[in-house]
């Protein structure tokens, strides 16, 4: 198993098949349809992406961007493991290798926003709670949380 910084063509067009794969039912899918091609923008322009690689295979990725703002904080904005190879640890391993990247930084803080089925998985990895819009939240996410290096 390796990570390594997504650059290749190939590499991105199995990295998007993961996002597809992870985020068909999800509701901030449906609101932005054109999802990836749009997060890859950013990605491209403001950020990186890192994946985890099994015997050459993308099995996993994250990514992050820089605040457009300036302020302290890296957000994360996509955390996706093969359908196929979830619960085997590949959103951990792929995670902590993103915020030790991301620890080289001049960013004090990492910030997340997710929806309550990934609550318990961010708070085992060091996440804490900034935010909680509430059980009857109107956001696309209900918890807003950060990550302090």
């Amino acid at each position: 198993m390796h990570y390594r910084k997504i650059t290749k063509k190939s590499n991105w067009i199995e990295a998007k098949k993961i996002f597809d794969e992870s985020f068909i039912n999800d509701v901030v899918y449906e609101k932005n349809p054109q999802g990836f091609s749009h997060q890859w923008f950013f990605i491209n322009k403001y950020g990186k992406l890192y994946g985890i690689f099994n015997k050459n295979k993308l099995i996993g990725i994250c990514a992050w961007i820089y605040p457009i703002d300036f302020d302290p904080y890296i957000s994360v904005i996509d955390l996706c493991v093969d359908p196929n190879e979830r619960n085997k640890g590949y959103g951990k391993k792929i995670l902590k290798y993103t915020l030790s990247q991301i620890k080289k930084s001049k960013f004090r803080y990492i910030d997340i926003m997710i929806d309550t089925d990934l609550k318990d998985f961010f708070e085992k990895n060091d996440f804490k709670i900034l935010f909680d819009h509430g059980e009857y939240h109107d956001e696309n996410y209900r918890y807003f949380m950060y990550y302090e290096k």
